[in-house]
């Protein structure tokens, strides 16, 4: 009977706990990247400078035998021997060469790691306003909610059946289920991002998982109403949540009943919009602080 609308709920709750997301979302993943980056660049200079330690004790040892063999330790035969001089020209130009290549390509894998950082960056703030834009769009729905209807029940006298209940909560999971997706893209971007640069993202990932576990709270919540309007359909005393916690929600879910239809059974006068917004504002500036860090 409720197919459809279990069949979008079911995608929701495959869904990771909040507490499962630190691994989703890469605080020990990065880590363990930047520490390998690290260490690759620690021993490459290790390396370098053994091998360049190495060629010029080797030239020493070199010219220390030619002085005493060759030159019979006077300064005036080998002074201007200009073979020598070509051998040791050419010996050097063998040695810098693969040295001349590492630093070349180091230096061109950091331009490119600070373009890949930068672009990444621009991703994830526009992968943030998407967040924004369907989070508040997820609490506008036009002429016809039951959260309205059940806002003002008490006027109206509407009677919320169980064919409106079938038609109107598979909508009202499929936003939710779409601003799960929009924090997956987020999440996936904050990943990329930890192998560009060299900082973590402890940071971003918390004010992302902040915003995430809240987004969680609201799908129960959700589905809580449903379970209870269900109830009320069919006459049920197991209701699971009281009128004032249900219009309480109703200002949640949506923004009509939240500052057009008045603070019924909320006496904070919660801004929900408001809430939302500074939740997308914490992740926001976390990546631009990343971004005017690289």
């Amino acid at each position: 009977m409720l197919t459809p609308l279990i069949r979008v709920f079911l995608k929701l709750k495959k869904r990771k706990s909040p507490t499962g997301l630190l691994s989703d979302l890469g605080l020990h993943f990065p880590l363990f990247l930047n520490k390998y980056r690290m260490n690759f660049i620690k021993k490459s200079k290790k390396q370098i400078g053994i091998y360049l330690l190495v060629y010029l004790v080797i030239l020493v040892i070199c010219g220390v035998f030619q002085f005493f063999v060759n030159c019979q330790a006077q300064y005036s035969i080998c002074l201007f021997e200009t073979d020598n001089l070509n051998t040791i020209v050419t010996t050097t130009s063998y040695v810098l060469t693969p040295l001349i290549a590492i630093i070349g390509f180091q230096s061109w894998r950091e331009a490119e790691n600070y373009k890949n950082a930068h672009k990444t960056v621009e991703a994830m703030l526009d992968s943030t306003r998407n967040i924004q834009k369907k989070w508040h769009l997820s609490r506008e729905y036009g002429d016809h909610s039951l959260f309205q209807d059940y806002y003002i029940k008490d006027v109206t006298m509407i009677d919320i059946d169980q064919s409106a209940i079938e038609s109107f909560f598979p909508k009202v999971f499929k936003k939710s289920y779409e601003i799960f997706e929009e924090f997956n893209e987020l999440k996936h971007l904050a990943v990329k991002l930890s192998i560009y640069q060299k900082d973590n993202l402890r940071k971003l990932n918390h004010a992302i998982i902040v915003a995430e576990k809240e987004l969680y709270t609201t799908s129960e919540e959700i589905w809580n109403f449903h379970n209870t309007l269900v109830s009320k359909a069919f006459n049920s005393p197991l209701s699971t949540l009281s009128d004032v916690e249900m219009n309480h929600l109703c200002q949640k879910f949506d923004r009509y009943c939240n500052q057009v239809m008045g603070h019924k059974g909320n006496d904070e006068r919660i801004n929900y919009s408001e809430r939302i917004d500074d939740y997308i504002f914490n992740i926001s500036t976390e990546i631009e602080n990343i971004g005017k860090d690289l």
